[in-house]
């Protein structure tokens, strides 16, 4: 019987001796090179900031979203709520229901609520 263990991008099973894995594609044959970028966006009627991993091969963050893997994937996530954000943890949104990303970092152009934004895909 093969041992399983999950997949630490999209938390999905896989078998033990993957180095890729085969529901989000990611290269699991050692530490993840690249950097985490903050962005929001908006899927299925919500509004999500979180952090996005741009592998060190990509070169953008447009790169990263644009890729063959079928899911956006945010960690140390937050749904915008009216009262106050809902810390969501980890969450991974089909890209077809993704509308748009943009990042949020500082001293960068404030939307009407006042959250940094760059309009990105």
């Amino acid at each position: 019987m093969q041992v399983m263990k999950d997949c630490p991008y999209c938390a999905e099973t896989i078998r033990g001796d993957a180095r890729i894995c085969k529901h989000c594609r990611s290269n699991l044959a050692g530490p993840p090179e690249g950097k985490f970028v903050k962005v929001r966006l908006k899927g299925r009627d919500k509004i999500y900031r979180g952090n996005l991993f741009v592998p060190l091969h990509l070169n953008r963050v447009s790169d990263a979203i644009n890729d063959e893997r079928q899911f956006v994937i945010l960690s140390d996530a937050k749904e915008e709520a009216k009262l106050a954000d809902i810390h969501v943890g980890f969450i991974a949104l089909n890209k077809n229901s993704v509308e748009w990303v943009r990042l949020a970092e500082e001293g960068a152009e404030k939307d009407e609520q006042g959250h940094s934004v760059h309009q990105l895909y």
